[in-house]
């Protein structure tokens, strides 16, 4: 076991280990609020701070997190190439992706930029990101209700780079949004999470969701290119909810697995 040194900060700061990028370790830290009475949030501000660390832990650099004016919702991702912070703001009817990436190196400065947009301000809480097991893809979903009973979903997969593989927009009316990343700074579904959506390494996803149209759930399929997409319809007992769903990804098999409380289904990809 190894321990960090002592780090200078306040007693009330708030550390988050974030992630591995080969040999380093990152860290996210916000201050806290001082006073017991006062419950620790985590706003949107310019206060927070990430570390890297080296293998023994021992802090090697902090630098200032990117800072958009009107940033509604953020993820933080570690991987081999170093940490993304990914930052969504919305303004005169659009919403912006913007990536920030730093490199495991303490001479490393902050590159950023926006990697794609949507054509409406959109809600936060409709948006997902998941990484594929080998995080060679990434797969942002945003959901956009156009009716009571219409969603389009809008589809964009990226490579580990953040370089757009593709952007597709799928009008159906059994999409339902089928879970909710509700931190405003979060992490992305990994492969080993219990969410209802699985990204495989070669750029197929699937996702289950509460049909729209009746009690059952309804299972889709994306293939790789984005283009075609199938869909099946899972007939449940109407008191299951998404949190009795279990899904699984073997990317050596190319098999995703979905589950229930009484019944498996195999998806051959």
């Amino acid at each position: 076991m190894i321990y960090t040194e002592s780090f200078r900060s306040r007693s009330c700061d708030h550390f988050e280990f974030i992630g591995k990028s080969i040999n380093y370790y990152w860290i996210e830290r916000q201050p806290g609020q001082n006073s017991k009475y006062t419950r620790v949030v985590r706003p949107l501000t310019e206060t927070m701070r990430f570390g890297l660390l080296d293998n023994n832990l021992n802090l090697m650099k902090e630098w200032p997190a990117l800072s958009v004016p009107g940033s509604a919702k953020q993820w933080l991702m570690a991987g081999r190439d170093g940490l993304d912070q990914i930052v969504l703001t919305s303004s005169a009817g659009k919403t912006k992706i913007i990536r920030a990436h730093l490199s495991p190196d303490e001479n490393a400065e902050i590159q950023s930029g926006v990697v794609d947009s949507l054509g409406f301000s959109a809600n936060p809480s409709a948006f997902l990101i998941i990484r594929s097991e080998d995080q060679s893809k990434i797969l942002l979903l945003a959901f956009e209700n156009k009716a009571a009973e219409f969603t389009r979903l809008h589809a964009i997969l990226f490579d580990s780079d953040w370089k757009l593989v593709y952007h597709r927009v799928m009008a159906e009316a059994l999409f339902a949004q089928p879970c909710i990343q509700d931190d405003e700074i979060g992490f992305p579904a990994e492969s080993f999470d219990n969410l209802p959506v699985k990204l495989a390494n070669n750029g197929e996803w699937l996702m289950a969701s509460p049909s729209r149209v009746s009690h059952n759930f309804s299972l889709f399929h994306v293939s790789a290119n984005g283009l075609d997409y199938s869909s099946r319809e899972i007939p449940l007992s109407p008191y299951y909810q998404m949190e009795d769903i279990a899904m699984s990804i073997d990317n050596e098999q190319q098999e995703m697995t979905m589950g229930s409380l009484v019944r498996i289904f195999e998806y051959f990809t």
